[in-house]
């Protein structure tokens, strides 16, 4: 606009002048011929000035048209490129979901093949482990807690104080639970694992597997009879530790079993309430009605428990002190870098007040030690030592940990 207002301005001078020399003909005008060239000479420069104009705007919407089609031209171009670019990469995603499906279905396969080998294997030694003793090979006991005395009126009770070649099978490692201001072991957790061809099946699989074929209260009853001997004899150092052991849900929804444990802590004597039963806060929460029984049962008798995996959210610690749980076990993960958030610490305070003590899980970041005094005095990870294998039989234990500088 601001280029074309000497041609507007023109223009109006042009209008101007024509309509004062119509306007002095029609009052009565002498110089007649005079106005008459005036009017006729502004409409025509008027005229001009507005062809010029059009012709002028014409020009720039033509070149506006061509600025307009060139950059469609080149939005075409550009959309056209990155739509094969994404045409490429939807291609290269599902040649990779095709490769990544074909390592599922092996892997599945190799799961099937190892979960049939696990159930063939623990069939064969249950078999052997229910066959009486008159007609069975004399095996190496190894060394458990004391056995009971007297005979208990069902066959199942009676397995107990037989040689256990299932127990022979199972390979027994202690995790330090550290208590992070001393740097001293204050209780262990107990791990477990099993030789399968030739290959270690690590504790979470193990206790999926043995869920998965029945066999997981009879593997639970093994590790609590183990954790007993070497409660008994780990207590001789140091008469405040204990020994987390991991019961399932089988476990607990199994009358005969709970008996089995009853009978096993009724021999270990005062110090029973040293072997913690240790499970999952989901698990808690899923247990049927015979499993929540079985808890009663253990809680009733003095034991005590442990939850790890916990949601600080879902946690009602008057429900947790009402059953004996003595323990909460929150996941580092849950503590961010800069230290516990404000409501972390309070649900710490919380649990103070009703008697629960918490340990922080899997810690692996050494910084986070100097952080976890207005949350947790316990804590356990590869920050401070991995799970040690004991050596059964042979009185053997694992040493105290101390805690690195």
């Amino acid at each position: 606009m601001k280029q074309d207002l000497p041609f507007i301005g023109v223009l109006g001078i042009a209008v101007v002048c024509a309509v004062a020399a119509v306007a002095y003909l029609l009052t009565g005008g002498t110089e007649t011929t005079t106005a008459i060239g005036v009017a006729i000479t502004g409409a025509a420069v008027g005229q001009i000035v507005v062809v010029f104009l059009l012709m002028r705007h014409n020009e720039k919407n033509e070149n506006l048209a061509r600025r307009l089609v060139r950059d469609m031209a080149g939005v075409h171009s550009e959309v056209r490129r990155k739509t094969e670019s994404l045409q490429a990469r939807l291609d290269q995603v599902d040649q990779d979901s095709q490769s990544q499906a074909a390592m599922i279905a092996n892997g599945f396969s190799d799961l099937k093949s190892s979960y049939t080998s696990l159930q063939t294997f623990m069939h064969t030694q249950m078999v052997k482990l229910q066959t009486p003793v008159a007609s069975a090979p004399v095996l190496a006991k190894p060394v458990i807690a004391d056995v009971v005395e007297e005979p208990a009126p069902e066959r199942e009770l009676e397995l107990a104080a037989e040689p256990d070649p299932f127990a022979d099978q199972i390979l027994f490692s202690l995790e330090p639970i550290v208590d992070v201001q001393s740097g001293r072991t204050a209780h262990y957790r107990m791990h477990l694992a099993m030789m399968l061809d030739n290959t270690e099946m690590g504790h979470d699989q193990l206790l999926h597997y043995a869920g998965r074929v029945g066999k997981r209260a009879e593997l639970d009853v093994v590790a609590l009879r183990e954790a007993f001997s070497l409660l008994q004899r780990l207590r001789q150092r140091d008469p405040q530790l204990n020994i987390f052991v991991n019961v399932g849900p089988e476990t607990l929804a199994d009358a005969v079993s709970i008996s089995q444990i009853e009978t096993e802590r009724q021999n270990f004597g005062e110090h029973a309430t040293g072997v913690v039963f240790e499970m999952t806060h989901s698990m808690l929460a899923g247990l049927s009605e015979a499993g929540l029984e079985g808890l009663a049962r253990l809680a009733r008798a003095g034991g005590q428990f442990s939850l790890t995996q916990v949601s600080v959210a879902g946690l009602d610690l008057h429900a947790m002190d009402a059953l004996n749980v003595r323990y909460i076990g929150l996941p580092s993960a849950s503590i961010d870098a800069s230290g516990p958030s404000t409501s972390l610490i309070g649900f710490a305070q919380m649990a103070r007040l009703s008697r629960v003590n918490v340990i922080i899980t899997g810690l692996s970041n050494a910084s986070l030690l100097t952080k976890l005094g207005s949350v947790a005095r316990l804590a356990c990870g590869p920050c401070f030592a991995a799970p040690r294998r004991v050596k059964r039989g042979m009185g053997g234990a694992p040493a105290q940990h101390e805690m690195a500088a």
